[in-house]
């Protein structure tokens, strides 16, 4: 029974760790998305959401760069295309390093 405490202790520090380095790393991208939608003088007032929340700096982005969908197509092509070739090419040298026999194994 104790062991059983032990382990349940363990797994919810585990668990609480966890939580923590994703909040840690997710905050960038929070804070991010909480520029996006602040007006230009609530920029640098609040830390996170300001009290006014606006989409006004997305219709700027269409206005100024009408490419702007092109340039997110593209990347997303280009990332995912070497995203695929890369899985391709480390299943081949994981298959190759799993299965043959060779020096310094």
């Amino acid at each position: 029974m104790r062991a059983q405490t032990g382990a349940k202790i363990s797994r919810g520090l585990v668990y609480a760790a966890l939580c923590l380095l994703a909040f840690v790393t997710l905050t960038p991208l929070l804070w991010l998305v909480a520029a996006t939608t602040k007006n230009q003088d609530d920029l640098f007032h609040y830390i996170f959401f300001a009290p006014r929340v606006t989409l006004e700096s997305y219709g700027q982005l269409w206005a100024v760069t009408p490419s702007f969908l092109r340039a997110v197509i593209n990347s997303t092509l280009v990332c995912s295309s070497l995203v695929v070739a890369q899985l391709f090419f480390s299943s081949l040298a994981g298959f190759g390093l799993a299965k043959y026999e060779f020096p310094g194994k």
